[in-house]
């Protein structure tokens, strides 16, 4: 049985529990050499998709900022020298090799933005998969961001395609977005969430974009979630018949797809204002994936969108991000969590990658990140790691091609 961390630090973990069903699965973590990720990598999400058709899972990973790049960052917080600074031209996609490594590629060049995110999906079905970046808008000040469509070529290289494509909204505060096909017409469609407020009164609203049959996407505001604003960063995920979105209008709620039109459902009231994260996966192996949501110091909830249930899990740390696969082989779900704590705060060089200065500590009420073998979750066991500094952002993928996922887990954005 066998369990792998990779912590974007840039460090590639293997962690190993004890052979055999029936022993006590205490997960131990063995450094290997090199993982190919960029360093103190700030990023609102990870993207996880086959870029280059070879079957295997690579990354799409665009830095929003990095502190010790803000002239108002005071040098108590402890950043290093310039000369230790990641350039923003690591910004783009790292091709898995299958070993337990990433290769920087070339091939989407992401050029230094407000990006809070990457999609990827194969919006002209031509086999390749294309991806969307969301842009920010600077606080709510700018008004002429353009966000980013960017079209696989046949030579394996992209194209910004935002304009043509009609997906250009100046105005909006770019969160994070989703692709499904949700009008069932065989090409994926756009979700995209947005921030409020902006300082000059301009909308600011999140949209669902319609793929007009690969050439364009138009706006499809009578679906019901135009006009919505979120509240969480990280709160959204889904597929093509149920969403989950924590809006300022809504709170926390599911939506389902009725039609041609979704309509929300409230989740637990002593869930709404916690969210920090959702995960999308099928934990209890009924065929109908879950939403789990990051509550913060309240736990993990878990979300029945079909039946409404819900079941509240208590790890006994601050839960920052869920990264949901199988990780012992075993065919069932688990999940690893990502805690955090008081030290990890914006400017702290916890953020990034070292531990506090003031304090001496690396983050987390407990120190450590935990992981629970699905499906029961009847025990989070503590993961050791090397890590200093704050864990942020985890994705699960099958980096060394074994079947198994492992995951990654980056310093990302507070």
């Amino acid at each position: 049985m066998r369990v792998a961390i990779c912590l974007g630090v840039p460090v590639l973990l293997s962690a190993c529990s004890s052979e055999g069903a029936n022993e006590p699965r205490n997960p131990t973590v063995i450094p290997l050499e090199t993982d190919g990720l960029p360093d103190l990598s700030r990023s609102y999400r990870m993207t996880l998709a086959d870029m280059n058709g070879d079957g295997l899972d690579d990354l799409i990973i665009a830095h929003h900022q990095n502190p010790c790049r803000n002239p108002q960052t005071p040098e108590k917080k402890g950043c290093p020298p310039d000369g230790a600074l990641p350039p923003f031209d690591s910004d783009g996609i790292y091709l898995g090799t299958g070993r337990g490594s990433f290769e920087y590629s070339d091939r989407l060049l992401l050029q230094k933005a407000d990006r809070h995110g990457c999609v990827a999906a194969d919006f002209n079905a031509d086999g390749r998969m294309d991806a969307f970046c969301g842009i920010g808008g600077d606080r709510g000040l700018a008004t002429d961001k353009t966000d980013e469509l960017f079209i696989a070529e046949p030579d394996g290289t992209f194209v910004d395609r935002t304009d043509e494509w009609g997906l250009n909204d100046p105005a909006r505060r770019s969160r994070l977005e989703l692709a499904a096909d949700f009008n069932s017409d065989g090409f994926p469609d756009l979700f995209t969430t947005a921030a409020p407020p902006r300082t000059d009164g301009t909308e600011s609203y999140s949209r669902l974009w319609l793929n007009d049959r690969g050439s364009r996407f138009v706006p499809a505001p009578s679906w019901g979630v135009d006009g919505l604003t979120t509240r969480g960063k990280l709160s959204l995920a889904g597929n093509a018949s149920v969403i989950a979105f924590d809006s300022a209008e809504n709170g926390l709620s599911a939506y389902q797809a009725i039609g041609q039109r979704f309509e929300p459902i409230p989740m637990p009231a002593a869930w709404q204002g916690r969210s920090r994260q959702i995960e999308f996966a099928d934990v209890d192996d009924d065929g109908d994936p879950e939403f789990l949501v990051g509550l913060g110091e309240a736990g993990i909830g878990i979300f029945h969108p079909k039946s409404g249930g819900s079941t509240l899990l208590a790890p006994d740390v601050d839960v920052r991000d869920i990264a949901a696969g199988d990780f012992d082989g075993d065919g069932h779900i688990d999940m690893f969590v990502v805690a955090t704590g008081t030290d990890c705060k914006i400017g702290d060089v916890g953020d990034y990658g070292g531990p506090n200065p003031q304090t001496g500590q690396t983050g987390g009420i407990s120190g450590r990140h935990v992981v629970a073998f699905g499906p029961d979750f009847s025990e989070f066991i503590p993961v050791p790691h090397p890590m200093q500094g704050c864990g942020d952002r985890a994705v699960a993928a099958d980096t060394d091609n074994d079947g198994d996922a492992e995951v990654i887990v980056s310093p990302g954005f507070w």
